[in-house]
């Protein structure tokens, strides 16, 4: 096969003209940062996708697109292979034409690019690529700035001819880059008949530093040495030239010790290592990402015919043994004196180890991260090993940590990037893993350390580290970290965290009888939601108000598994404590069965958690299905038709106007996926339930209340009337539900309001997401007049992100609709700067807003954070202390000399406006 040469391309296109029905090279003739230009080749891969590569293969079918004309002025391009080039939002393939254009507007029209343009996408677009190849995009006019290209070049196939130079190396794994005629090459470049020489010589450029370039030769056997350099004034026939290296991996003894890492072929990133232990004979040798750390480094002492290995961990008294010389046998570390000889076996441009007189078992990394090392077939993939000369010096991080003070729970200090020679991994800083922290790197490597998100509670003092070659001495740097002393942001749950690797979600928090809090959430051990197995809901509880909390706890154990029972999995939480009792109350999911999937036989199950106590203790999931839901005809549910439903997580509220018997009546928003009357297919719509017995039994509350409704919250405003708000794009649907007879719940749904087509309504990006609706008591600090203020959370960015409080002034005299509530908010406190998405919150004992939240980064940490009233309306309001309980201080009269305390328990002496302890007792200075 032969390869174009960008060159060559260059040379070509300057002058050709294009025919429809041709064969064609199609490249992005794309600009670097350093002025240059390269040819990228559009191509379809082994797996039948769009992409990209710098050497384009002569002759090869999914190189080679044909231009279809379609119309006058625009284009099929149809890969030889059969897929059709096409559009979306990026390039990608087809089975079905699309049309392009050409242009004649390209950025580097010199080179004899045109633009390649979609007449089609948002009144026309430039289909450009990035410049190192790595993804398509769209843009409004052509560029070529070194970022992005929508400059392309065609070079007719019949116009590729010419002899190729091809340079073979003995040791494909030595990775060698070599150059000729002011091109860099791998493996094979090519001349134009008749086209002239520039730069002659021939020249080894890079490669892996575990080789050393020995120089070229004329023949296969390495016997006529051409030189370290070779120079070619032309090509009148194909060439091969031989690049000789040689091996620098072997420690001659235990004196002179040349450090070495082992990585996988097939899976890049995999090591082997040592892991740390008290002990390390007998201790299993494993395959793990790589770290850069002492545990990758090993010394292969001997030669390729005969070695042992020794690792830096264990050092030289230890080195590998085989349990035996057969399939699946585990490599351990043992006494020198014992362990097994090894050889290479060159495989597929790679290394097979193996034992000596055993070529067929090497050494394989079964399975992957954190397996362990054993003997299999030398054939596969995961045994195939190449080799980095470690730098003698590592990267040096130490810290000056000042890690006194601030949250127990807040454990993470920040996430940090580190790029290696262009590839990017992650370290992360906790509370624990502080000691000075080395980075042993390939000789040669470039190096780079980037603070990426600092955890909330903490400040480091780090600038990072440039990209730069690591000097033969190593680098070595300092990081500062402090806390933050300003910091009330706490981590409930850490998703993706160094244990379990498993995600948190799905926030829900509220105040208990006595004070205390109780924040409950996802943990999802299947990695996603309720119906793909195992899901629990975790518990913490709060005595001091958030000041600290108790340990997670399970109160709904999934036990996963493959079948649709109620306790195959538990979440999406919804609470109330019950004010006037000791009673909590959880609704959940339940089952395996996504909800988008369900149908009328085969749907998620609603399930109900008790406690008696305040939540210090938990009643086992009940399954109550068929109160919502059945197919027994002995049973009449109050949503026939339902194919599915689930209680909106978060908050479930409860009535501050009716009470029946014992309980104030709570209401709760429902997402129903349900065939209604003359439907064929069913639609998702919000109802509203309630309940006048603390959840024994649930009611509908009129219809539908939001068709095409997705995950709602309710509210109550003080004539009783009830406010749904619904999640959606752009905005919120609001309605409302006005009595006629509270009691019997008789009254009608108005129309559905979206809050980003009013004035002043609620609008943000495209995002849709569950947020949170309350109603509390304040003061308008203008005039100390008292009226209610309602919020609304929700994301405000284009995608989940910078969570926000929205807040608007009700009135208790006039009688709202629809539009009126939707219109007329105010953008309050901004919770979150980063990614986040659910949250809710609770009315504190201690009159602050306990406000729980979804957030980035690695999946979604569980956030809590206490709010006052004048932090989110920027001290416009303030909380009605009389309206909630917390006696102002006047009616206390304490003495002068009686100590007062914050509401973490800490003791001030010139307390200003605001709720504090005094006498055991929570009082408001004004």
């Amino acid at each position: 096969m032969k390869r174009i040469s960008t060159f060559l391309v260059a040379m070509l296109c300057a002058v050709a003209a294009i025919f429809a029905g041709d064969l064609y090279y199609f490249a992005a003739n794309t600009k670097q940062a350093d002025g240059s230009y390269v040819d990228r080749y559009l191509y379809v891969n082994a797996s039948g996708t769009l992409a990209t590569t710098p050497e384009c293969v002569v002759g090869d079918d999914h190189y080679q697109w044909q231009l279809v004309p379609n119309g006058t002025d625009a284009y099929y391009l149809k890969n030889a292979a059969g897929k059709y080039l096409s559009y979306g939002p990026r390039l990608t393939l087809s089975d079905s034409p699309y049309s392009f254009q050409l242009k004649d507007d390209a950025v580097h029209a010199a080179s004899g690019a045109k633009s390649l343009y979609n007449p089609t996408s948002s009144g026309g677009k430039y289909m450009v690529l990035k410049a190192d190849g790595t993804a398509f995009d769209q843009y409004s006019v052509p560029v070529n700035n070194g970022s992005w290209c929508s400059d392309y070049i065609l070079t007719s196939v019949s116009d590729v001819v010419g002899y190729t130079l091809n340079v073979v190396s003995n040791i494909a794994a030595a990775d060698a880059r070599f150059s000729w005629n002011g091109q860099e090459f791998a493996t094979s470049t090519m001349l134009r008949d008749g086209a002239s020489v520039t730069s002659a010589t021939l020249a080894f450029v890079s490669g892996n530093t575990a080789y050393r370039f020995d120089g070229f030769y004329a023949d296969a056997s390495f016997t006529q040495l051409l030189g370290a350099t070779y120079e070619i004034a032309s090509l009148t026939a194909d060439l091969t030239v031989y690049a000789k290296f040689t091996m620098l991996i072997f420690s001659a003894s235990l004196d002179e010790l040349v450090p070495v890492q082992l990585y996988n072929y097939r899976a890049g990133n995999y090591t082997i290592r040592l892991n740390a232990a008290d002990d390390y004979a007998g201790h299993a040798i494993n395959s793990g990402v790589n770290s850069f750390s002492e545990n990758d480094i090993w010394y292969l002492v001997g030669d390729a015919t005969s070695f042992k290995m020794y690792s830096r961990m264990a050092g030289t008294d230890l080195a590998l043994k085989l349990a035996s010389i057969g399939r699946d046998a585990a490599a351990t570390m043992a006494p020198a004196a014992e362990a097994t000889a090894l050889m290479l076996v060159e495989q597929a441009g790679c290394y097979a180890i193996c034992p000596v007189g055993t070529p067929g078992q090497s050494l394989n990394m079964h399975g992957g991260n954190g397996h362990d090392i054993k003997l299999y077939n030398t054939s596969d993939g995961g045994s195939t090993w190449l080799f980095n000369l470690i730098n003698a010096e590592p990267v040096s991080i130490t810290f000056d940590a000042q890690l006194d003070g601030g949250y127990p729970l807040n454990t993470r200090i920040a996430e940090v990037s580190i790029n290696v020679n262009g590839t990017i991994g992650n370290a992360r800083w906790t509370r624990h893993n502080l000691a000075s922290q080395h980075y042993y790197l390939p000789v040669g490597a470039t190096f780079s350390m980037t603070i990426g998100t600092v955890y909330r509670g903490w400040k480091v003092h780090f600038s990072g580290i440039a990209e730069q070659p690591l000097p033969a001495n190593g680098l070595s740097a300092t990081v500062g970290i402090t806390v933050d002393e300003d910091n009330q942001y706490q981590y409930l749950a850490y998703s993706n965290d160094d244990l379990y690797n498993k995600p948190y979600r799905i926030p829900a928090i509220a105040t208990a009888r006595n004070g205390h809090l109780l924040a409950v959430y996802d943990y999802r051990p299947c990695a996603n939601d309720v119906g793909a197995g195992e899901v629990d809901i975790m518990l913490r509880r709060s005595e001091d108000n958030g000041a600290t909390w108790t340990a997670e706890e399970c109160i709904a154990n999934g036990v996963g598994g493959n079948q649709n029972v109620f306790n195959a999995g538990f979440g999406d939480a919804a609470i109330v404590a019950d004010r006037e009792s000791d009673h909590v109350l959880v609704m959940h999911v339940g089952g395996k069965q996504f909800f988008p999937y369900a149908t009328a036989t085969s749907h998620n199950a609603v399930g109900r958690i008790r406690s008696a106590d305040n939540g210090l203790t938990w009643a086992a999931p009940e399954d109550i299905t068929a109160q919502f839901m059945s197919t027994d005809s002995q049973v009449t549910p109050i949503l026939p038709g339902t194919y599915a439903m689930f209680f909106a997580s978060g908050r479930i509220v409860q009535s501050r106007v009716y009470k029946k018997d014992r309980y104030y009546r709570l209401y709760a928003a429902l997402l129903v996926r349900e065939v209604l009357d003359g439907a064929t297919n069913p639609s998702h719509n919000n109802h509203v339930v309630y309940s006048d017995d603390f959840g024994d039994t649930w009611h509908t509350l009129g219809g539908v209340a939001v068709p095409g409704g997705d995950e709602a919250k309710v509210e109550e405003l003080p004539d009783g009337t009830i406010v749904i708000s619904s999640r959606k794009s752009y905005g919120r649907y609001f309605n409302l539900f006005t009595f006629t007879d509270i009691a019997t719940a008789q009254g009608k749904w108005g129309s559905v309001v979206a809050s980003h087509s009013q004035t002043g309504g609620i609008a943000f990006g495209a995002n849709s997401c569950n947020g949170e609706l309350m109603r509390l008591p304040v003061i308008r600090t203008s005039d100390g007049q008292a009226c209610d203020l309602m919020l609304q959370s929700v994301p405000t960015g284009d995608s989940r992100e910078r969570v926000t409080i929205y807040y608007k002034e009700m009135d208790y005299s006039r009688t709202y609709t629809p539009t009126s509530i939707a219109q007329r908010w105010t953008r309050g406190l901004q919770v979150s700067e980063r990614g986040s998405a659910y949250s809710t919150y609770t009315l504190q004992a201690d009159g602050r807003i306990g406000f729980f939240y979804e957030e980035e980064p690695n999946g979604y940490c569980m956030v809590y954070v206490p709010l006052t009233i004048e932090a989110i309306t920027g001290g416009a309001y303030r909380l009605d202390a009389a309206a909630t309980g917390i006696a102002p201080l006047s009616t206390l009269d304490p003495q002068p000399s009686t100590p007062v305390y914050d509401l973490m328990g800490r003791p001030v002496d010139k307390p200003s406006r605001g709720i504090y302890i005094v006498g055991g007792r929570k009082v408001l200075f004004d």
